[in-house]
């Protein structure tokens, strides 16, 4: 051991590298300083003073506090960052020597005020990855599972009426952007808007004061899915017992009678044919009177649009009350031009009633004279047949004839005859059922004349008491 200019040395081959000198010099101050024979010092200095001890070196220095009881370390120089307490017993991290994060520990209710230090704004607190694939997680979590006060909050809290909006914001950058949270300038709303804040830019969706949730008219999309088995369903439900104002209900409104139309639409596709899927709509046409319509369309990508006011109409009513089905098959066919010599020696005549009035379903075949019914159902059908010549006839038939059953009526000419008289009326009018694709037709025959002499009567715009009234004639529909 040597003195050097009042300092003790302790030791002066101290080889930890196997290659140089290394020595400990403690001076009259009581700093330690450890370095290598080459003047190269790992360590300067190493000193304690109040309860601090520092340690020093070309790259910075460690200041352990252990003052209070605490002990936490600063970072200065080139050491890149720092823990510090400083007067009010906060905790700085520091990223540089100026900015950072101030931590504020309140022992009482365990909990930490984080503020920035310069050049952040008070308050931020940010995660930031820029390696592919990798993800930052900010996770709130309470793992008590005996406690039903047990909760994990995120609380986001503004000062007051004047202050700003607490919100919650996700951006795709460059893309589009939307904010949750409360407007602070719109009577306290909770909104979801496509800003950059509740109070701007365009509202999605709304839940005022009484809890009513209105979606604008910036987006009309909401979508439930499942891809497995089960049900997907949006249900509208009041529990309450009490009053008979409980009501519950949707409600889907167009703003006037300049705007569109409000009302519900179906998709039904197999799964890989959505592009023929058939759409239909169901609700008020804004521009027909407000009537109440059923349309659809075929064709259309899934989920295309099919409005009360486009596509084929199934059904309508009107605000008074009057209903059309006009695609329900509906019919009525007459003959024109009067047919000779058909009947009159019991020959079986299937009349044709060859000139259609109209045909909502396309069912009637005026060449053949047949109705196909196009679903199983109940049809009211009901014919006239006029014959003429016919006034030595014996007795006559009308028949309805059906795939399931058959209806006919007998008639004899000479009860029915007035003297002189050739012509006669006779008529069926039946309710019956039929099957998909069953067909009906109207038959006539006359017995006791000794030939086919008889004709059927039809009209052609004269020759009547009314001037052209229809003779002949075969209708029918749908009732149900």
């Amino acid at each position: 051991m040597g003195g050097i200019d009042n300092d003790v040395v302790y030791g002066t081959n101290f080889d930890f590298s196997g290659s140089a000198n290394v020595s400990a010099t403690m001076t009259a101050d009581g700093e330690l300083l450890i370095g290598n024979s080459a003047g190269q010092p790992q360590v300067n200095t190493l000193t304690s003073t109040g309860g601090t001890i520092t340690i020093t070196n070309g790259n910075g220095t460690i200041n352990l506090d252990t003052a209070g009881g605490m002990a936490l370390a600063t970072l200065t120089g080139n050491a890149g960052g720092a823990v510090s307490r400083d007067g009010a017993n906060n905790i700085d991290l520091l990223g540089t020597a100026t900015n950072g994060i101030n931590i504020t520990g309140t022992p009482a209710s365990n909990l930490l005020t984080i503020a920035m230090q310069s050049p952040y704004a008070d308050g931020d607190f940010t995660f930031t990855e820029s390696a592919a694939g990798s993800a930052r997680t900010l996770t709130v979590s309470q793992t008590d599972n005996t406690n039903t006060a047990s909760n994990a909050i995120l609380d986001i809290v503004t000062g007051g009426a004047s202050g700003g909006d607490p919100f919650v914001h996700v951006e795709i950058t460059g893309i589009d952007e939307y904010s949750f949270g409360m407007d602070n300038t719109g009577s306290d709303y909770l909104k979801l808007t496509n800003s950059s804040s509740p109070s701007g830019g365009s509202e999605v969706f709304i839940v005022n004061g009484t809890q009513s949730i209105n979606f604008t008219t910036q987006i009309v999309d909401h979508q439930y899915s499942t891809g497995g088995v089960g049900n997907v369903y949006n249900e509208v439900w009041n529990t309450s017992t009490a009053a008979a104002a409980s009501n519950s209900f949707q409600y889907i409104a167009a703003e006037s009678t300049s705007t569109g139309d409000p009302f519900v639409q179906f998709s039904c596709h197999t799964t890989g044919t959505a592009s023929s899927a058939t759409q239909i709509g169901f609700g008020c046409d804004n521009s027909d009177a407000d009537s109440v319509k059923m349309t659809y369309s075929t064709g259309t990508a899934d989920p295309g649009i099919t409005t009360p006011s486009a596509g084929t109409v199934l059904y309508k009513m009107t605000v008074s009350g009057e209903r059309t089905i006009p695609l329900q098959p509906a019919f009525l066919s007459r003959q024109t031009n009067s047919v000779t010599d058909v009947t009159g020696n019991g020959t079986i005549y299937t009349v044709l009633f060859a000139n259609e009035v109209f045909d909502q379903n396309a069912d009637f075949n005026p060449a053949t004279g047949t109705f196909q019914a196009p679903v199983t159902g109940k049809y009211h059908l009901s014919t006239t047949i006029t014959m003429s010549e016919a006034a030595t006839a014996t007795s006559a038939n009308i028949m309805i004839e059906t795939s399931n059953r058959s209806v006919s009526r007998f008639v004899d000419p000479s009860k029915i005859f007035l003297t002189g008289a050739t012509d006669f009326s006779f008529n069926i009018d039946v309710l019956i059922d039929m099957d998909a694709t069953d067909t009906a037709v109207v038959k006539v025959k006359a017995n006791g004349i000794g030939a086919d002499t008889a004709d059927i009567t039809g009209n052609n715009g004269g020759g009547d008491a009314f001037g052209g009234s229809y003779q002949t004639f075969f209708s029918g529909h749908l009732a149900c």
